[in-house]
Parts: C-alpha cells; sequence; structure tokens
C-alpha cells in the first residue's frame, strides 16, 4: 500500500496532522509531537499530547478511520495516509526522546522561515502525558501542490 519510497520521506523532519471524523462527517484535527512508521505492517505510531484527543476519542468510538496528512516544508511534498485505528498507550522514555529529536529538527526548518523554535515547544510539546497512537494504512494520496493532487498512489 505504501510506496517504497515513502520509507524514507517519513523519517524527514515532517509537518503533520491527523484527524479523526464523527460519523455525520465532522473532522477533528490532531497535532502530533512526532510520528514513525513501520513499512513491515505499514503501521503508523502518531505521537499526541493527550490533552489534544478528547474530541478524537469521542470519534474514534464512532468510527475508527483516521487520516494522515505529511508535508515536508521545503518542497511541499504532501500525502495522505489513511487507515483504522488500532490502539494507544502512553509514550515510553525513548519515545519522548524520540519526539524532542524530531522536533529539534524540525524547528530547526521553522527557524529556517524565521519562526520561533520555542513557539513551536510551547505550542505543542510542553503538553505532558503524550500517548502513540496506531493505525493501519489503508489508502495513500497524493497532496502535493501539483497536477494529480488528490489521486490515489500506489505502490
Amino acid at each position: 500500500m505504501v510506496p517504497p519510497s515513502h520509507v524514507a520521506f517519513l523519517k524527514l523532519p515532517l509537518s503533520f496532522w491527523l484527524a479523526t471524523s464523527s460519523l455525520d462527517n465532522i473532522p477533528e484535527p490532531i497535532k502530533c509531537t512526532g510520528i514513525k512508521f513501520d513499512p513491515d505492517r505499514e503501521v503508523f505510531t502518531c505521537f499526541i499530547p493527550l490533552r489534544f484527543m478528547n474530541v478524537g476519542f469521542q470519534h474514534l468510538r464512532e468510527n475508527p478511520v483516521i487520516a494522515l496528512v505529511v508535508t515536508e516544508l521545503h518542497s511541499f511534498e504532501s500525502y495522505q495516509y489513511k487507515g483504522n485505528f488500532l490502539s494507544y498507550r502512553p509514550c515510553t522514555e525513548a519515545e519522548v526522546d524520540f519526539q524532542l529529536k524530531y522536533m529539534e529538527e524540525f524547528s530547526d526548518i521553522l527557524g529556517s522561515f524565521g519562526h520561533s523554535k520555542m513557539g513551536l515547544y510551547n505550542a505543542y510539546f510542553k503538553y505532558r502525558p503524550i500517548i502513540a497512537l496506531d493505525f493501519q494504512v489503508t489508502q495513500v494520496f497524493d497532496q502535493s501542490p501539483r497536477a494529480g493532487t488528490g489521486e490515489k498512489v500506489f505502490a
């Protein structure tokens, strides 16, 4: 489902949003503090401050479909990964360390655009606890601003 070329892409410091939706199609965007992709199982682990999941948990009880949009900010190469919620749990200390490194790399990119590194940390990473939410990919869509945007991507 996920093309092999995406495996390296998904290791870059990317901008990303997770989204859930109610049964009547009311979306809930959720900001993550890191993502990991397991290409063998085609499962994303999204790291999310628990306080950002109130509506998301309500939606997942009704509708297990999740969408994740990722964008590389220099090129605006973007993809949407849709799939089904599997589980969530508290983050391990190793995962918190991973998120700190991830956010450090991402904040360097934002800094190159003139944004405050501390602004990023204060907006997202200061909130604890953080959960690790897993979902299985079932569809991939090109979201880059170019001809073909919105089309399904096949492996």
